[in-house]
């Protein structure tokens, strides 16, 4: 029988699903849908895409610093709603559309997502236990990726009934109104989220301590666990801002496809889609196993396929997909499929660090785990910030080559941090206390020395 704390996660993963439906499909097509509304109106700059990302980025990091309080005084229930509304707000700005209201409905929608992304993780934290966090950041992250699926097969149908060449403003009126209605229902599941004895407990200590909160979220960015989970934290932010934004406005922007460019760009999110939920399913059955391996495993592998998607990238499109429609050589012929195949793989990578990152971060900081939720989605948004910043301006081949270091390096600072942890559990479990083993080692050295 599903327990009730499994019923919460998952009601919290629908709202995700909701929000993300409208605002991952919205930013496939931002960047594409401006650029052809820069030609009617010129007042809208060709780049302003990446510029609005940018901004909700930027916003985004301010507010990851000072989400945790918030959460602490109003509680999670509200801080999902309250941030859920800033997406519908910036979605809805789009039907009447105007710099100002680009950029101000950005910054707001920034301002909103630290809000909803410290308070699910922080929620889904509250209803789990050592033995059940694997499993329940799988299904709060395979529902959020579902968003893709839907998101994906949406566009799919719109561009396909649609002349797809062009996003017209009677289709951009379609898309974004489809988006605010998705994002309004979304609203409403968070609304009716229910607080957690243990967190209705821990309000009523921290709501006289919100200071406190504060100093310690950033206490806890000087700790060296937290140094070294910066670096995955960081390029899932790298990571989620290509396969959202930049990848798809590659395929875009990519004339010599045999396919209409759009049709493929909604084919990728699908792929993305899917290949994100079926990660996290296989990580709700094998998580038991996973945790007995080790964690570090599952992110060492997703980084090696990450590779392998960013090779086929690599070969498939022209180094200025992502600037402008361009007919420019690709190494091998644009394929659609191929196209297809590195987002599916991308969407599979991404459930491999999201699903593992929470985890951890739920285990190690138990104590403190909005402030760490917020850490974690602070170092997201700083690298999202960087890479929506250098996405319209440098060459996609640097851009791959950013993200393959990137991953390397989260593959290795993720494992200096789980395996000493892993080590010390298994010495407890023998009754043996790592400080006997250090005094043992030192005994040892005295007696070769004497």
């Amino acid at each position: 029988m599903v327990s009730v704390e499994t019923w919460r996660v998952a009601q919290c993963g629908l709202g995700l699903c909701l929000i993300l439906f409208a605002f991952l499909a919205m930013s496939s097509i931002e960047e594409t849908t401006l650029k052809d509304m820069s030609e009617q109106d010129p007042s809208i700059s060709p780049k302003a895409g990446y510029y609005s990302q940018t901004i909700i980025y930027g916003a985004f990091v301010i507010s990851n610093l000072i989400a945790p309080p918030i959460v602490a005084i109003i509680g999670c229930r509200w801080s999902l709603v309250v941030g859920s509304v800033g997406y519908t707000i910036f979605m809805s700005q789009f039907l009447y559309l105007s710099n100002w209201t680009l950029y101000a409905g950005s910054a707001l929608e920034g301002f909103a997502a630290g809000l909803m992304w410290t308070a699910s993780g922080y929620y889904m934290a509250l209803n789990s236990n050592e033995t059940t966090v694997g499993r329940n950041s799988a299904i709060l992250w395979m529902l959020s990726m579902t968003a893709n699926i839907l998101g994906g097969i949406y566009l799919l149908i719109m561009f396909s009934v649609n002349d797809a060449s062009q996003i017209t403003e009677s289709l951009a009126n379609i898309l974004y109104g489809t988006f605010c209605g998705v994002a309004f229902v979304g609203n409403v599941v968070f609304l009716f989220t229910r607080s957690t004895p243990k967190e209705v407990e821990m309000r009523e200590l921290k709501r006289a301590n919100y200071l406190k909160e504060l100093v310690g979220t950033f206490r806890l960015l000087f700790t060296w666990k937290m140094a070294f989970l910066a670096v995955p934290y960081a390029y899932t932010g790298l990571h989620t801002s290509f396969w959202s934004a930049v990848y798809p406005t590659s395929l875009s922007f990519t004339s010599n496809f045999p396919l209409s460019s759009k049709i493929v760009l909604g084919m990728n999110n699908l792929a993305v889609g899917v290949g994100g939920a079926a990660g996290c399913i296989l990580f709700i059955y094998i998580d038991r196993y996973v945790a007995k391996v080790g964690r570090y495993m599952v992110i060492s592998i997703g980084g090696l396929l990450n590779c392998f998607a960013l090779l086929l990238i690599g070969l498939n499109l022209p180094i200025d997909a992502p600037f402008e429609q361009t007919t420019g050589s690709s190494i091998i012929p644009p394929s659609p499929w191929i196209a297809c195949l590195s987002g599916f793989i991308l969407g599979i990578v991404d459930s491999c660090f999201n699903t593992q990152l929470y985890a951890i971060t739920s285990s190690i900081y138990q104590e403190n785990c909005a402030q760490a939720m917020a850490l974690f989605k602070f170092y997201h948004a700083l690298l999202s910030t960087v890479s929506m910043f250098y996405g319209g301006l440098l060459i996609l081949p640097g851009q791959l080559a950013i993200l393959a270091t990137f991953t390397v390096a989260s593959a290795v600072c993720f494992a200096v941090v789980e395996i000493p942890i892993r080590r010390r559990i298994r010495l407890e479990d023998l009754g043996i206390q790592p400080r006997t083993v250090s005094q043992h080692r030192e005994e040892s050295i005295k007696d070769l020395n004497e």
